[in-house]
């Protein structure tokens, strides 16, 4: 999805419009998460206003204002968030996320570690249905979107509790071109080549291990190979692969 057409996708602030292509994904877990108020949003009482910290529920799941969300996540969290605070919040995060307004100034990486999320164990069947659909969608997105890098994603499902090798398996089974395409937008084209890993991995060799592996520079090889040195995707892949040896950037 390009820049230009992230706008079709996008309501007011934080909400998803009723013909965009994910409406029916936000509408079914409103449907499967629909769930009581608690009582208390469960964050550092300085960082969320008084009147905010009073009204944080009046509004329903749908309807709690984006502004209220945004100010939530920019609040210190309680050590411990409770499965049903975030089973509350968590259809109106999908639509957030998926609208493409940014929610936190500090980036898409801490948007799902409140919560052990990526743990089915935690979840109803149909509940988990929802969860990894959106897994998959918002992971299948940033394979062409200029939302953010790559690996800011597959990171803030990481963080969220998802298995890191099953994120990167998800990733390396995309199309090679639409692959390569992405890893140079995101490494090469306006940077010296060089992996990006973003900051908030707990160790960024967790990270490296995958965009330096052997099965990712297999399809950069099979890409080169099979195409003409003039063609583009040519070009891109030995870019790609030059930035996997090269110091990753941050």
């Amino acid at each position: 999805m390009a820049k230009g057409n992230r706008k079709k996708n996008r309501g007011p602030q934080g909400r998803v419009e009723t013909a965009s292509i994910y409406r029916p994904l936000v509408e079914e877990a409103y449907a499967v998460f629909k769930a009581p108020a608690p009582s208390d949003p469960q964050v550092c009482q300085c960082c969320l206003s008084g009147e905010m910290r009073s009204t944080f529920f009046d509004h329903g799941q749908e309807g709690l204002p984006f502004h209220y969300l945004k100010d939530w996540y920019f609040a210190e969290p309680e050590p411990t968030i409770t499965k049903s605070l975030w089973t509350f919040l968590f259809p109106r995060v999908v639509e957030a996320i998926l609208s493409g307004d940014e929610i936190s100034v500090t980036g898409i990486e801490p948007l799902l570690n409140r919560f052990p999320m990526g743990n089915p164990e935690h979840w109803s069947d149909p509940q988990w249905g929802v969860i990894d659909a959106f897994q998959r969608t918002v992971l299948m997105r940033a394979d062409v979107a200029e939302l953010d890098r790559l690996d800011d994603t597959i990171c803030m499902f990481a963080l969220g509790g998802w298995d890191v090798d099953a994120l990167f398996d998800q990733v390396f089974s995309w199309n090679p071109e639409v692959l390569i395409d992405r890893l140079w937008r995101d490494w090469c084209e306006d940077c010296r080549p060089s992996i990006w890993v973003t900051a908030f991995w707990p160790d960024e060799a967790i990270s490296l291990a995958h965009w330096r592996s052997g099965r990712l520079k297999t399809i950069l090889r099979a890409a080169i190979a099979d195409s003409e040195p003039t063609d583009t995707e040519h070009s891109k892949a030995e870019q790609v692969l030059r930035a996997i040896d090269a110091p990753a950037a941050h």
